[in-house]
């Protein structure tokens, strides 16, 4: 998986191999660290971009996972959003 692939927005058009790449190298990499936090015990919570208005650095289907104690893979907005999602995640 590339090393930046969680951050990379999908830029081609919807359906193309280029972008169904990527999703897949993400979902993998979501599926791996679901599966250590959960051996570790560690409670996750999954935000799903499910719409967007206007410019949007992330589409429909973007994911993050993110742990109670802060720790998150993926994104989902590239900017405030992040912090939000993380500070949930703490306090349930």
């Amino acid at each position: 998986v590339p090393a930046d692939a969680a951050r990379r927005a999908p830029t081609a058009a919807a359906g193309s191999a280029g972008t169904e790449a990527v999703a897949v190298c993400e979902l993998r990499a979501l599926a791996r660290h679901a599966t250590d936090a959960r051996a570790r015990g560690q409670p996750l919570a999954v935000a799903t971009v499910v719409d967007t208005a206007g410019s949007a650095y992330r589409r429909p289907g973007a994911r993050m996972l993110v742990a109670r104690d802060g720790v998150a893979h993926g994104v989902v907005s590239g900017g405030w959003l992040e912090s939000e999602l993380r500070e949930r995640a703490r306090l349930t």
